[in-house]
């Protein structure tokens, strides 16, 4: 018995974007006009295809579709849980755009062209399970080809002009928009319907009951019978078939509700219908299996889809803004929400539901990526934090919160912690909570990670994410204060957040621990720095760095200035594994007045010789190596790395700022019990107010 993986690691992620054709309609089209318009034949191959015309359907299984499942498991595996069914629920509403998909599974004949081709690799074995000689004896041409790997399946619907189906569409052309079990209705099935395990199947698990004349493989298109409300054949037994889709276990949570194409990370590929030597439970519409997409075997085919290439959308212009004076609105934090598909139930009680379009929002954290486009953590007027998008330059917003937990009495509060990559990648995590959560469409769908070593810590102060590409990241937990220590615990992802690996326990290396975290900062997969306020506890100036992705730390002292004893390392920036910056606060006594001086300490090779630079003080913000603002109430800019320093504006607000350039910015404005989004397109000599409010989905 076949049963899914459920729990991943996800080695490989990589973008999953199906293969659009280029072709118009009619360069796969027919070489004679079809009988009627429901129908085409592919002049590449030879393949039928059958039209799936556009709209909704039901996709997996309600409770009583796993029962039914579990009834039919058990006849022939005693062992057989419910657990097996899960990936199938919850069952959702999904609308798909038209396409055409192949009446047949691919044969050995139709293969062998592209193989003669060159366009395709041969099977990795041309036997099956009861015949010496399969692929290469003509007396199995119009059999399934089987031994090919879902990469030689791509590659084959490729060079026919088609793709593999979404597992969406897989299931919609199986089981038509009226929800069946079986591609030909419910509940019966028989040996004039599939080829499965029945009386001539070799395996413990076989139907004694039955019998559809094939201990193997049958030619495609024997069992009409068996034809879905298409007219598509094989969608039950005979071959299990790739899918274009990754698999993951809970996709079904939070699948998007419109053309769903899987994940676009995983190690494992959809395989959907059943084979020769499955029992029915396999057979039915619903289920989902999966497998390596490098593996083959006897029991694996494939069939191929096709769809008119979608037009792009436009992204809308943003509008000059106008220059107004600085703004206060009350302070406010966001309400996460529960993303599921349209017209499907929300869950009450354990999500958080999203903010209300039209609704004003306080934007609490900001990450723009262009003019455009941006990130935001926001509320509105509580302490529940949302996840935001905008692309009009802040204006209006959606609210993407990811399927977060909702709140509780006991535990009121969820304040979020985010890491924005660009405009479609970005992670985030709760306090409180275990999960991190993880998209790469811009927020419109989420997975949550895989709960490794991540759960130990649900209750944590704050967290600083980083990561140097879409897989490489790093989670910094500030748990608690005590005896000079702020203990934190370290995790690294290396397949994008999928699995997290703690490399730091608040247990482990002391030293680490003593004082503040103020700052994380890597420059690629191995070379990092934490920096760190150790409040006079230790003399010296210090910043801790990592070549090794984190397993190992070595502290290296940083050169003090000559009033002070020791300095707090703050804002660590690095440019490459040689060069970096960050700041230096150093307290010193001054006619017995206890005063604060700021340094840039930057370095060049990789912390051999460093050179220490006074500036006004606040957060330092890269624009690149050369220009970097000091963002303070006195906002200063320097153009040579931070020597020489140009007073810009002075402002009544502290604020966290998001540079797109040198000259374009944003900021949450905080004064006070204040909070305002405020914009600049000059440099930060001139600042417009934002009036943030939610859109629509």
């Amino acid at each position: 018995m076949h049963s899914p993986n459920k729990s991943f690691t996800f080695l490989f992620p990589a973008f999953l974007v199906l293969i659009m054709l280029t072709l118009i309609l009619s360069a796969c089209g027919p070489e004679s006009e079809p009988e009627d318009e429901s129908t085409m034949v592919s002049p590449v191959d030879g393949m039928v295809l059958l039209y799936v015309a556009e709209g909704e359907f039901v996709m997996g299984s309600d409770d009583e579709g796993v029962e039914y499942a579990l009834q039919l498991c058990s006849k022939y595996y005693p062992d057989c849980e419910r657990e097996e069914f899960e990936p199938e629920q919850p069952q959702h509403v999904v609308y798909l755009d038209a396409f055409w998909i192949d009446r047949t599974e691919v044969t050995n004949e139709m293969y062998a062209r592209c193989v003669d081709a060159g366009s395709c690799t041969p099977p990795s074995d041309y036997s099956s399970n009861t015949r010496s000689s399969y692929y290469d004896n003509p007396a199995y041409a119009d059999y399934p080809v089987i031994y090919v790997s879902w990469y030689q399946a791509s590659e084959y619907c490729e060079w026919a002009g088609r793709r593999l189906p979404t597992e969406a569409e897989w299931e919609k052309a199986a089981r038509g928009d009226d929800g069946r079990i079986f591609p030909w209705g419910d509940g019966s099935y028989s040996g004039n319907h599939l080829n499965y395990c029945d009386r001539n199947c070799e395996f413990e698990w076989k139907d004694t009951t039955q019998n559809d004349g094939y201990a193997d493989t049958a030619p495609v298109g024997t069992f009409p019978r068996g034809a879905s409300p298409y007219g598509v054949l094989d969608m039950a037994g005979n071959v299990w078939e790739w899918a274009a889709d990754w698999f993951y276990w809970y996709y079904y949570d939070m699948s998007p509700s419109q053309n769903p194409m899987g994940t676009s990370f995983g190690d494992y590929r959809v395989l959907r219908g059943g084979s020769w030597i499955f029992a029915s439970f396999g057979a039915r519409t619903t289920y989902r299996s999966n497998s390596d997409p490098s593996a083959s075997g006897d029991l694996t085919g494939f069939r191929c889809a096709y769809s008119p290439t979608p037009t792009p959308t436009a992204i809308p212009p943003t509008s000059e803004p106008t220059l107004t004076p600085i703004p206060t609105t009350a302070v406010a934090r966001p309400s996460p929400t529960y993303w599921q598909p349209e017209g499907t139930q929300t869950p009450t009680g354990n999500r958080i539901p999203h903010l209300i379009p039209g609704q004003s929002v306080n934007i609490t954290s900001i990450r723009m990526v262009d003019a455009s486009s941006g990130w935001a953590i926001g509320n509105a007027r509580d302490t529940i934090d949302h996840i935001l998008v905008t692309n009009d330059g802040g204006d209006n917003w959606q609210d993407v919160t990811p399927p977060e937990a909702a709140p509780t009495i006991d535990l009121p509060d969820k304040r979020a912690f985010g890491f924005f990559l660009d405009s479609t990648n970005a992670w985030v995590t709760y306090s409180p909570a275990t999960t991190i959560w993880r998209t790469d469409d811009g927020g419109q769908s989420w997975l949550p990670s895989q709960r490794t070593q991540v759960e130990d810590f649900e209750l944590f102060t704050r967290a600083d994410l980083h990561f140097v590409d879409s897989r490489n990241g790093w989670l910094m937990r500030i748990l608690d204060a005590g005896m000079s220590k702020v203990y934190m615990a370290l995790y690294r992802t290396n397949d994008g957040g999928m699995s997290w690996e703690r490399l730091i326990h608040p247990s482990d290396n002391p030293e680490l621990q003593t004082g503040g975290k103020t700052g994380m900062s890597f420059a690629d997969a191995e070379t990092g720095w934490v920096a760190r306020d150790v409040g006079g506890v230790i003399d010296g100036a210090f910043i801790d760095w990592t070549y090794n992705g984190g397993l190992t730390w070595e502290s290296q002292q940083l050169p003090l200035p000559e009033q002070s004893g020791f300095c707090g390392m703050y804002f660590p920036t690095l440019f490459s594994a040689e060069a970096g910056a960050l700041a230096l606060r150093c307290p010193f006594l001054s006619e017995d007045v206890l005063q604060t001086a700021s340094y840039i300490a930057t370095t060049n090779n990789a912390g051999q010789t460093w050179s220490l630079h006074e500036y006004p003080g606040g957060e330092l913000y890269y624009i690149n190596q050369d220009v970097v603002y000091a963002l303070g109430r006195e906002i200063n800019r320097s153009r040579d790395g931070g020597r020489t320093w140009t007073l810009i504006k002075t402002v009544n607000w502290d604020g966290q700022y998001s540079f797109v350039d040198e000259n374009l910015a944003w900021a949450v404005a905080k004064a006070e019990e204040e909070i305002a989004l405020v914009k600049t397109t000059d440099g930060c000599r001139t600042w417009e107010e934002i009036k943030p409010k939610i859109t629509s989905h």
